[in-house]
């Protein structure tokens, strides 16, 4: 239990020399967005390769994949559900109920939650993150597109919402493909050529460092004084990081999963707003400055939730 905590201390010790390097203006906005490239397409896919490659093929582990993703795709299922149960509750309409419904169902996995999963739970922790995560894409392109849709009067008026050829694109992300590879050779029992092993091992030992940083530094970019403006904003975040989570665990433990099966869905589920709320919302002609606060809100309030689910997980 101390190696966990201390784990995710040093993760969060991470995140705060992100946001003292981007206060002292040693790194700049035009990093963020070329680390935000790196980690998406390079790093996190060749962590997952080299994770799913140091593991075991085995039917149990077979068993467990497919069981994990059943319960994220009802994972998914049951966020969209309380998404509507919740903008009623707070009694929010128009661009403000689709950010809110579009924020407490999709968390932000690249950047956070595989170096989470891999700190907390190591390499079988990052395998079932990765897995978790495939449903995501699908949910994101479909519910979460037509969420943030919604200012248009009709889809007609906006005849590139819905591209196929891109949704496809989108869907079949760096993320899934390393998954689909890490599988191929998982189940083969292909080992890779040191040389290439290696290169994607030390690749993929950037990402922890990397998103945490990233993660920093846009925290870095934030006027503290936001925090304290919208109490609403900020109950809504701590819906998504601390109440989801826990409602998982309970509905979990309910039906007697237990290990990865449990521990992984509600890390999942504690993850802050994803860092693709704002860009989609500016894309599809939404609030993306409100898109933006719930971003960095939840993202702050992440350093001190995260371990608090980390150590339930570990006490219950």
């Amino acid at each position: 239990m101390v190696k966990v905590f201390t784990q995710v201390i040093l993760l969060f010790t991470l995140i705060a020399i992100g946001f003292i390097c981007k206060k002292t203006k040693l790194i700049s906005n035009n990093m963020n967005q070329d680390v935000s490239s790196l980690l998406v397409y390079v790093t996190v896919p060749a962590m997952i390769i080299v994770s799913l490659n140091s593991l075991t093929f085995s039917q149990k582990l077979l068993i467990e994949s497919l069981e994990m993703l059943v319960i994220s795709f009802f994972l998914y299922v049951f966020f969209v559900l309380i998404s509507y149960l919740s903008v009623k509750l707070f009694r929010v309409n128009g661009t403000t109920r689709d950010i809110f419904q579009f924020s407490l169902v999709f968390g932000n996995t690249s950047f956070m939650g595989y170096p989470v999963a891999y700190a907390v739970f190591g390499e079988q922790g990052l395998f079932f993150m990765a897995v978790c995560d495939v449903i995501a894409p699908l949910f994101m392109w479909t519910f979460g597109v037509i969420v943030l849709c919604r200012p248009h009067k009709s889809v007609k008026e906006h005849q590139d919402l819905f591209p196929s050829f891109a949704m496809l694109k989108q869907i079949i992300n760096p993320s899934i493909v390393a998954v689909s590879v890490g599988f191929l050779l998982l189940g083969t029992s292909i080992e890779l050529p040191v040389l290439i092993n290696d290169t994607l091992h030390l690749l993929g030992s950037l990402t922890t460092p990397l998103a945490m940083i990233f993660i920093g530094s846009i925290l870095g970019d934030m006027d503290m004084k936001i925090i304290f403006q919208d109490m609403k904003d900020i109950v809504y975040c701590l819906q998504r990081l601390i109440l989801l989570p826990l409602v998982v665990l309970a509905v979990l433990k309910s039906v007697s999963f237990a290990g990865y099966l449990v521990n992984i869905p509600v890390l999942y589920a504690a993850m802050p707003v994803a860092a693709l709320t704002s860009i989609l919302a500016a894309r599809y002609g939404n609030d993306y400055h409100l898109a933006s606060k719930l971003i960095f809100i939840s993202t702050f309030l992440c350093i001190f939730t995260i371990p608090g689910v980390v150590w339930v997980l570990y006490n219950f």
